[in-house]
């Protein structure tokens, strides 16, 4: 098939010979073809195939305008336009403009003159030209201003200036060495600029590509949607090929690789790696595996002529998954060696000047007369609540809205759960998590706020929700436990429980305590003050008979509360009133059964009555004499979804939808990286500009424009992200830019060959890689300081309108991708990222010594690097049993992590609330080598692990049909707890409408509630856009039904009130579906926009690591206890009784691999007097194990009642391999620690 088709082309070209010249000029230098566009403005185009156009002007203005160029071309040396012509009638004149933009500010002009024959035109843009600079992806021509001239025009191209003699001079991180090496007579890669690619998706050439420890290039192809159409191609004309002699060959050489292995993959049937000289085929390979193999084949018979040689890859069968590389392919002279310098790479940095950096944060150290508190992050850069305080104080980081109160949260009613309790702050993440009952106490656990003594002492009140546990215990507003009280007979556990200013006897509140189930028709209620005191007895004779659950709250009323309760058995609201005897009731007809009463923050309105609920959660209002029905969770019960308009300059064929009542339009509102509305990038240096710089003048109009379009049109997700992709017209200069100690690209990720990487999507090559290090304030700045004013902007149009945000996404598909087509390089080698892997490092090595005791490296001042597999010892081998390699691979995770926790962070401080708040993943090893044509295949460090555990809402992209897989990212995030799941680019990408509509479903039912479907681009639509819509349009008929997740039932409801301000807040979520969400609520029962939270999204797991009931601890270390498999979502809590003979400090030291964590001491004061301790170590970075020793500072410190438990998030861990996660269960208790 191969040989007839080259024959064909030969054919093809014979038949157009009359129309090829002979005895031109060869071109010298490097070549970048150029295809004109077959319209254009005044003039009839007719493209006569092979480069060649017929033009004619019909008007006083004729130009034409070339294709965009596959990868932006490099000005300084690329600057030479060349075509041939003839011209049937003088034009005088050739315009020629480039960019984008087109426009008068961009343009050369060189005169054109009569050519009955063939005439080579050349003009020297760099020379003639007004602002010849990068990046130049689009070219316009303009021939002159007469109408009716008749050209013929080919060959049109970009040259360099000639080779010329080159001096080697190496750079910073270069040297000079001499080789003795094979005669090369071609380097296919080194010369891909003169090459012509045909029928290929993609060709690219791959400037840094290391086989079997040998440095080089390759070339990549992908091959043709429809592999009928031929094989993939690359020519090379004029190919002068040596004689020979002796023991002489001539040897094409090449290493054959594949980017997906095909044994693995259903429908991949291999590729064929073809060689052809002069339209003959000399050689075929096939292959299937994604290896590499070295390949050659004789050319000798071509000695001593010029010949053509094309590289092709026939995907046989089918195009499915082929994506080859021909790795370092030349064609040497075998047994001739010569000798030459050449310039060799240095990798590496030097650590003078480099100084550690904490890692550790302490982020609460709460001290009262009972008790202290102390909360620590092992790694505070990926601790969101360390991460806020840091950057809060910052003028321009306050918010233009208020932030909500403070909150506790407890785990709901279920056997799974324990006593955990959950401090959040005003930002709703949690500050303190800590176990209020002993680890074998289960059922969850009720809170209750007051203010039971002084008026600055806001204390908690827990209590079991199951089982027998006769206390309740109290605790500071920062979790430190101040005491327990045990509770009197004369009422049962378990208990329902509030608190309130009840008594006119005693200022502050008191905790009014009664059996949760009554059996008596005489109801007694106790009366304790904050310190366990009984204060008074009241028996309530409720009106029903009969058994009964009773939940009590507090009701305002007058200068006095009173306690409530619902009374089931009789639909009565139940008063017990301590202020006077005549206790009184209010009859509420028709309440379902289970209902609960509470108070509202709304002047008119007496109650709320909510209940238990599986699917939709409604509210009942009382007051005035009217009920109300109202559903508080109408907004969580919609499956969005936006039909993309267009893909890859693709415009979208489909219509929109109707909306159904659940199944509903709203806009993803895509804005970009907003840091390239800023003027600051027109300078290319990123350093040394204020927060002013970044966010005034072209960015503040740009942004102010977008803004605008807040109340238009339907409810939106909101995208001002960050990224990674640094789209080359806007980021040219800052590309450029080198760094003086290097002199490599300053901000640019690299891969292991110091090489930057440029890609695209459907082979357009539209961008490059910023790398995404901490070393550089002025990158970090780039990244942070224009979505930062732009959300601060966005949040009060937020607050003033909020059903009308759907999400707010921040930040898209992070990852490091290092490395294309066949290139293993994995991670970002800048040299700032480098340095920030050497104080990654210290926070678990300490020092130098310690990083070259742990993997045998031999690192000093002068020389630290990171793995690149090049045979400098075991430390640098690419290879998962290479534990610096593993490190390697962790640190570029945590960088990604890092840079999307740094969105998440911003989203916050500006106002936003957590579950409103979503990232943009590619799903790490859900999506490993799938996406169909989107991009070359690339080492992609896309994880996700970190998200799950960060508490904020969840989102990722998918493309594919995946439903039908037992672990998927639907079910992954599902399993760990999320309900409320953005997909920010999705394609079920199949012709089978009836998976297409299956998966629907299935996403309905595990969680999703956006869907941003993607139009997918005619030259790769395989009927997937046909069966996406039609498939949308039966979910949107068959299954119009509340979407399950958020929203089924309301636990509980408080009332909000401060500095004008009044809202209720429901906790939406009952029964053991339902993980438990805060919502803040408008009278109506729509969102009033401040709370949006999930406390507890997946289960958390207890485990006791040490207990003593009496310790000693003394200047001699003693050991604690040991924690292995320490991951992101798990933490250390320490709780202990303490007192000392004299003032001394208790110290926790952490050790790993035998080396003392200095950064990471907890530290706290001990006295004669007895307090209770609670220190707490939060995790967000993997740590293989830890162990933590006690010691006093000096003398002997007493410690009773000594624990330690572990406390671990049941999410998803896909870097461990853990597929599945455990959801919480039981929805939450909570109240306004206010």
């Amino acid at each position: 098939m191969a040989s007839a088709l080259a024959c064909l082309c030969q054919i093809i070209q014979t038949a157009a010979a009359a129309e090829i010249p002979t005895g031109t000029s060869r071109d010298t230098g490097s070549k970048v073809s150029i295809t004109l566009e077959d319209h254009g403005h005044h003039v009839e185009v007719t493209d006569k195939g092979g480069g060649l156009y017929h033009i004619r002007t019909l008007g006083n203005d004729p130009y034409i305008s070339a294709k965009f160029l596959a990868e932006p071309i490099d000005p300084l040396t690329q600057h030479i336009l060349a075509f041939e012509y003839t011209a049937d009638t003088n034009p005088e004149l050739l315009q020629v403009f480039y960019g984008p933009p087109i426009s008068a500010a961009a343009q050369a002009a060189a005169p054109m003159a009569v050519a009955a024959d063939w005439t080579e035109f050349r003009i020297d843009l760099k020379e003639t030209g007004k602002n010849f600079r990068g990046p130049i992806i689009l070219f316009r021509l303009d021939f002159g201003l007469r109408a009716n001239v008749n050209f013929r025009i080919r060959n049109v191209r970009l040259l360099g200036p000639g080779p010329g003699k080159k001096n080697l001079v190496p750079g910073p991180s270069e040297r000079l060495v001499t080789v003795e090496v094979d005669t090369v007579v071609i380097d296919f890669a080194e010369a891909f600029d003169a090459a012509t690619s045909e029928n290929s998706l993609s060709t690219k050439q791959i400037k840094s590509l290391t086989i079997d420890k040998i440095d080089g290039r390759g070339i990549f192809q992908h091959s043709p949607g429809d592999v009928s159409n031929g094989n993939a191609r690359i020519t090379y004309a004029d190919v002068l090929m040596p004689t020979i002699s002796g023991d002489e060959k001539l040897i094409l050489s090449y290493h054959k690789g594949l980017n997906v292995d095909h044994t693995t993959r259903d429908q991949a049937d291999g590729v064929g790696f073809v060689v052809a000289v002069d339209g003959k085929e000399v050689h075929r390979s096939l292959k299937q595996t994604k290896d590499w193999e070295k390949m050659a084949c004789d050319l000798s018979e071509f000695a001593g002529r010029t010949v053509t040689v094309s590289l092709e890859m026939d995907g046989l069968g089918n195009s499915n998954y082929d994506q080859a590389t021909w790795g370092h392919p030349r064609i040497i002279v075998e047994g001739r060696r010569q000798t030459k310098q050449v310039i060799e790479k240095v990798f590496g940095i030097r650590l003078s000047g480099v100084k550690p950096a904490r890692a550790a944060a302490t982020t609460l150290h709460a001290k009262t007369d009972e008790a202290v508190t102390l909360v620590s992050s092992f790694y505070r850069h990926l601790n969101l609540d360390a991460m806020i305080q840091g950057a809060a104080s910052t003028p321009h980081a306050r918010p233009l809205v208020p932030y909500g109160p403070r909150l506790v949260a407890g785990e709901g009613p279920h056997p799974d759960n324990h006593t955990i309790v959950r401090i959040l702050g005003r930002h709703q993440l949690p500050v303190a998590q800590f176990l209020a009952f002993p680890a074998d106490v289960r059922g969850g656990v009720g809170v209750e706020c007051g203010r039971f003594g002084r008026p600055d002492e806001l204390r908690i009140v827990a209590y079991p929700l199951a089982g027998k546990t006769r206390a309740l215990r109290v605790f500071d507003e920062h979790g430190g436990l101040q005491n327990e009280i045990g509770v009197n007979e004369a009422v049962s556990p378990p208990f329902s429980v509030c608190a309130g200013d009840f008594l006119s006897t005693r200022p502050g509140d008191e905790i009014a305590v009664a059996s949760a189930r009554q059996k008596e028709q005489d109801m007694t209620v106790l009366f304790y003050g904050g310190k366990g005191e009984l204060l008074e007895t009241r028996t309530r004779r409720r009106r029903g008979k009969g058994k009964t659950s009773v939940h009590l709250s507090c009701k305002p009323d007058g200068q006095r509360d009173a306690v409530m309760f619902y009374d089931e058995t009789s639909r009565t609201s139940c008063v017990v009133d301590t202020s006077r005897r005549d206790q009184n009731s209010l009859h509420l007809a028709g309440l379902p059964s289970g209902s609960r009463i509470f108070p509202s923050a709304y002047a008119d309105r007496d109650l709320n009555v909510v209940r238990d609920g599986s699917v939709e959660s409604w509210l009942t209002a009382h007051g005035k004499g009217k009920q109300v029905r109202i559903n508080a969770g109408s907004e969580e019960n919609i499956f969005w979804y936006y039909l993309q308009k267009s893909h890859a300059g693709d415009k979208a064929q489909w219509q929109e939808l109707p909306d159904a009542r659940y199944i509903r339009n709203g806009k993803y509102n895509f804005l970009g990286g907003v840091a390239n509305w800023s003027e600051v990038l027109k300078s290319g240096e990123l350093e040394g500009h204020s927060y002013a710089d970044w966010t005034g003048g072209r960015f503040a109009k740009a942004m102010l424009k977008r803004l605008a379009e807040y109340d238009q049109g339907r409810p939106k997700t909101w995208s001002p992200i960050v990224s990674h992709r640094w789209g080359i017209a806007a980021m040219w200069p800052t590309m450029n830019i080198k760094d003086t100690t290097y002199g490599l690209p300053k901000y640019m990720l690299l891969d292991r060959d110091n090489e930057t990487i440029k890609s695209g999507h459907f082979g357009h090559v539209s961008f490059s890689y910023g790398s995404y290090n901490f070393e550089m304030p002025g990158l970090d700045d780039f990244y942070t300081y224009c979505q930062r004013e732009f959300l601060r902007r966005l949040a009060p149009l937020h607050r003033a309108n909020p059903e009308h945000l759907l999400a707010v996404e921040p930040n898209h598909e992070n990852e490091i991708v290092s490395g294309e087509g066949g290139s293993t390089s994995i991670g970002d080698y800048n040299t700032s990222t480098i340095e920030g892997f050497y104080k990654y490092l210290l926070v678990m090595y300490s020092d130098l010594a310690g990083i070259n005791s742990a993997f045998s490296s031999a690192f000093g001042s002068d020389f630290f690097d990171a793995p690149r597999d090049r045979d400098r010892g075991a430390w640098d081998s690419y290879d998962v049993a290479n534990p610096y390699f593993v490190k390697w691979l962790e640190y570029n995770t945590t960088l990604v992590h890092r840079r999307v926790g740094n969105t998440f962070r911003e989203a916050l401080l500006a106002g936003f609330p957590p579950e409103a708040i979503k990232c943009h993943q590619i799903p790490d090893s859900y999506v490993f080598g799938f996406e169909i044509g989107f991009s070359a295949k690339t080492r992609r460090i896309t994880p996700i692990d970190w998200m799950l555990n960060a508490g904020t809402g969840f989102g990722f992209t998918r493309y594919g049909t995946w439903y039908k897989k037992k672990h998927n990212c639907a079910q992954g995030s599902h399993s760990s707890g999320f309900d409320s799941v953005l997909i920010g680019e999705y394609g079920s990408l199949t012709p089978n409408e009836e998976d297409a509509y299956r998966q629907l479903v299935y996403m309905q039912e595990h969680g999703i509630n956006f869907l941003h479907v993607m139009w997918w681009p005619s030259s790769h639509d395989r009927g997937y856009n046909k069966a996406q819509i039609a498939a949308l349009k039966r979910f949107a008929a068959e299954n119009d039904v509340p979407k399950p997740g958020l929203a089924g039932g309301i636990r509980e409801v408080r009332p909000y009130r401060r500095d004008g301000m009044a809202y209720d807040i429901a906790s939406l979520g009952t029964g053991s579906e339902h993980t438990g969400l805060l919502k803040s609520l408008k009278a109506d029962g729509k969102w009033e926009g401040t709370v949006y939270t999930v406390p507890f999204h997946a289960h958390v797991d207890i485990t006791q690591v040490a207990d003593s009931d009496a310790t000693t601890v003394n200047q001699t270390e003693a050991e604690l206890c040991k924690v292995d498999d320490i991951y992101s979502g798990m933490q250390l809590e320490i709780v202990f009784t303490g007192r000392s003979t004299e003032p001394t400090s208790l110290v926790v030291k952490a050790y790993h691999a035998g080396h003392h964590l200095r950064d990471q001491d907890m530290a706290v004061e001990l006295s004669p007097k007895e307090r209770h301790y609670r220190l707490i170590k939060t995790f967000s970075i993997p740590i293989a194990e830890l162990s933590f020793r006690l010691q006093t500072g000096r003398g002997e410190a007493e410690l009773t009642d000594l624990e330690a438990l572990e406390h671990r998030e049941r999410t998803v861990r896909l870097k461990q391999n853990v597929l599945e996660g455990k959801r919480h269960s039981g929805g939450i208790t909570f109240d306004v620690l206010e």
